[in-house]
């Protein structure tokens, strides 16, 4: 992970620890930026898009951490092979 990736990454998860859902979304979607290849944050920006409506994107952002796990060698969560199959 790049340093302004796992600065926006965890600036995410910190939004979203002080109930910020927009700010979160910024920061997620900074982060898949910086370093496209990186499961967590689009896992993270999937939920935060589901949780604004944004089901459409946020189908799509789950689908792509899916994918990039299994490119990695993990294992999908099971959000996201559930999840995605619901918008």
């Amino acid at each position: 992970m790049e340093d302004n990736a796992f600065y926006y990454y965890y600036s995410g998860l910190a939004s979203l620890e002080l109930q910020q859902p927009k700010e979160a979304s910024y920061f997620f979607q900074q982060c898949v930026k910086s370093d496209p290849e990186d499961a967590d944050a689009f896992y993270q920006l999937g939920l935060v898009l589901k949780q604004a409506g944004n089901e459409s994107l946020a189908g799509k952002a789950l689908q792509k951490a899916a994918a990039l796990r299994v490119v990695h060698g993990q294992r999908p969560s099971k959000e996201e092979k559930i999840i995605p199959r619901i918008f």
